[in-house]
């Protein structure tokens, strides 16, 4: 046999994550037909790894594993070994968590399979350790016994795959329409409050995740019914995340979710899509609550995004590493020393805010922090508003983040995601808008204008990735939901029609090449390649479904251009998944917030004309109406084709005028501001009671 290659066939690749294992002693290959070919020609098995670059759990195995002679000479001898991008690759990444949800009831990265040359699984796992582990076998002992199976019985083996390959495909074809009943969304809240921790908030028990389409759907049902209980557990949910470590209190954003109940000790990475939807539920809690602490905690997240992730020439980065200096958060720990020096004479105000508690941060399985370090979080919800809402704050934070940015850095992945871009460009301009800081608006139009389509043809499609000056990847379901989403939040920050027009190309295109026959969408579209099956699922996960978003966008489009052909494509996602819905309505929490937006009527608030509008809709801001539609009807051609019904509506006397529309009646027009004021508690305005009484 060869001795391992002092590089593999990942030196060629464009994705930060294969680069890092370019070097390693097993013979990668990325995801290609050349790997394929050799696994038929020479009948060996695919060892198949999936990860990402800033996973910390990916660079254990690698390090233990990947980099290891030993375990490189099992694979390079009887196997053929593939690597994959999550983030570069979703399509591949969804296909093989299904198989590993089948085989072994549960996922996550690194994910590791084991197929056939015809890309039929038929072992599945995550991490595993080089040698017997936490009671788990040993990667060694797992290679050995596949190995000896695979020679002795291949074509049972392969029988075997063939048939789960046959089961995960019956499960994405085209099924029976239900019909979505709307108590569903009620019964979705009350599998919230059964689950919802009253001791730490949040829901469930660790790891904690943020959720925060969670949170958001809480605000909006608390809107759609007046159920103050759902605002309780939406408040009680930012602020307890806001106490723990999982938020970077120096440098603004949060980590990736909390590996203990109280929020305290983050699992350290960054996620681009983490930063755009914790920045849309804490813009929506300011909005709901007017508490000024959600306002600040929304700008230090939006400043991360703009000064930590974004890239010279727009777009944002997708991620940063969890570990730095060879250390899990090695970047955000501090001792008492490090605080005294780097605080200086505001180190017994840092001490007296932050509950500092040296030697806690070691847990079981998690590799200890050095000696005497420790996480910064506050003893308190009292103590987390003290901090921001202290004069002392800014100074504080420039302080402890100079010193901080001497320490080696953690990894920045800076391939530009379509989908997480998309997010974070609605994020940006939401909170732009809600927060008075245009600033975030020209990031996201910025970025907007950087989102990667195909260039080799008059086509509008969508690429998935670029990364430098390559791009790749044909444009997925989520990418498309995502970026048609954030158009839509540019059209309604900045009323320009251009971005409308933009979001109705892509809409047109995602119901052409991706709706499946039931009316939900397909992941990929319909001339990408299958790695396995065609998936298609409304299931919210780290992040909302595309069928979600597309969802929720669908209906947006309907009100802005009073066209009913996009709100029953909505309709038609919600009755495609209704059987999957009825097993779990909590996990679709976004897509229940379409529904909302459906039940609960057509409403707009339409300003024609364009000089003195900034005062209307200052005005309009001021109440939280998650389901209201504004328009400026500027009697531009591009508005009058968008949305006809406004061609009537015109200033009154050349003043600043407002037309207040419900059900397809409109008010009298409002010309005076007092009386402007005055209509945000009148019948128009009047929240919506939809309990399930009524």
């Amino acid at each position: 046999m060869s001795p391992p290659p002092k590089s593999n066939h990942l030196t060629g690749t464009h994705s930060p994550y294969l680069l890092q294992h370019a070097t390693n002693p097993v013979e990668w290959y990325p995801w290609c037909e050349e790997a394929f070919s050799r696994a038929k020609t020479e009948n060996k098995p695919i060892f198949l790894s999936i990860g990402y670059s800033s996973c910390h759990w990916c660079h254990v195995m690698a390090h233990e594993s990947f980099e290891d002679r030993e375990v490189a000479k099992m694979l390079n001898r009887s196997f053929i070994s593939i690597k994959v991008d999550r983030e570069e690759r979703p399509d591949i990444d969804a296909a093989y968590m299904a198989c590993s949800q089948a085989l072994t009831g549960t996922g996550g990265w690194p994910l590791t399979i084991v197929m056939t040359p015809d890309k039929e699984p038929f072992f599945a796992a995550t991490y595993i350790p080089k040698n017997k582990k936490f009671g788990r076998k040993g990667l060694i002992d797992i290679l050995q016994e596949i190995e000896t199976l695979w020679q002795n019985n291949h074509a049972g083996v392969r029988d075997s795959a063939g048939k789960l390959k046959t089961v995960l495909g019956k499960q994405t074809e085209d099924t029976p329409k239900g019909t979505f009943d709307g108590m569903t969304v009620h019964t979705a809240f009350k599998e919230l409050s059964a689950t919802f921790d009253e001791e730490y908030a949040g829901f469930g028990i660790a790891p904690k995740f943020p959720s925060p389409h969670m949170i958001v759907f809480l605000l909006k049902y608390w809107k759609f019914t007046g159920n103050p209980d759902a605002r309780r557990m939406a408040e009680r949910t930012l602020d307890a995340i806001i106490t723990g470590g999982i938020c970077d209190h120096i440098g603004g954003g949060f980590h990736r979710y909390s590996v203990t109940r109280d929020w305290r000790i983050p699992h350290f990475e960054k996620m681009l899509y983490d930063q755009a939807m914790m920045l849309w539920a804490y813009t929506e809690g300011f909005r709901a609550t007017k508490n000024e602490v959600y306002k600040r905690v929304a700008e230090d997240t939006a400043e991360y995004i703009i000064t930590g992730m974004q890239a010279k020439e727009g777009g944002f980065f997708s991620a940063e590493d969890a570990d730095s200096d060879n250390t899990e958060g090695g970047s955000y720990l501090w001792t008492d020393d490090e605080i005294r020096e780097a605080a200086g004479e505001y180190a017994a105000d840092v001490r007296a805010i932050f509950d500092l508690r040296t030697g806690e941060y070691c847990i079981q399985e998690l590799p200890c922090a050095p000696p005497g370090k420790q996480t910064l979080a506050f003893p308190s919800r009292d103590a987390a508003y003290r901090w921001y809402t202290s004069d002392a704050r800014t100074k504080i934070r420039t302080k402890l983040m100079e010193a901080r940015n001497l320490r080696p850095q953690p990894f920045r992945d800076e391939k530009i995601l379509t989908d997480w871009n998309g997010l974070c460009v609605g994020a940006l301009a939401y909170a732009g808008r809600a927060l008075d800081h245009p600033e975030y608006i020209s990031a996201a139009e910025q970025a907007a204008t950087k989102i990667p389509y195909v260039t080799d043809s008059n086509s509008k499609k969508l690429l998935h990735s670029r990364f430098k000056q390559f791009t790749s990847g044909a444009g997925a379901l989520d990418d498309y939901a995502f970026v048609i989403w954030g158009y839509l939040m540019l059209y309604e920050t900045t009323f320009d029609a251009d971005w409308l027009e933009h979001a109705y190309e892509l809409t047109t295109i995602l119901n052409d090449t991706f709706r499946a026959q039931e009316g939900a969408f397909y992941l990929t579209a319909e001339d990408a390649e299958i790695p396995l099956t065609r998936q298609k699922t409304a299931y919210d996960g780290a992040l909302p479904s595309g069928n979600s978003v597309a969802a929720v966008s669908l209906v947006m489009l309907s009100r802005i251009t009073a066209k009913t052909t996009y709100e029953e494509d909505a309709v038609s996602i919600l009755d495609a998944f209704t059987p999957e819905i009825l097993r779990a309505p909590s996990a679709y929490c976004h897509l229940l917030s379409a529904y909302m937006h459906i039940a609960s009527g057509e409403e707009y608030a339409i300003v024609p004309g364009e000089n003195g509008i900034e005062s209307i809709l200052t005005a309009l801001e001021r109440e939280y109406d998650p389901f209201r539609t504004i328009i400026v009807a500027d009697g531009s051609t591009a508005v009058t084709t968008a949305a006809p019904f406004t061609r009537t509506m015109k200033q009154i006397d050349g003043k600043t005028t407002l037309y207040i529309c419900r059900g397809g009646t409109c008010s009298v027009p409002f010309t005076k501001l007092e009386n402007i004021d005055e209509c945000g508690s009148s019948d128009a305005f009047s929240p919506r009671i939809c309990t399930p009484e009524h």
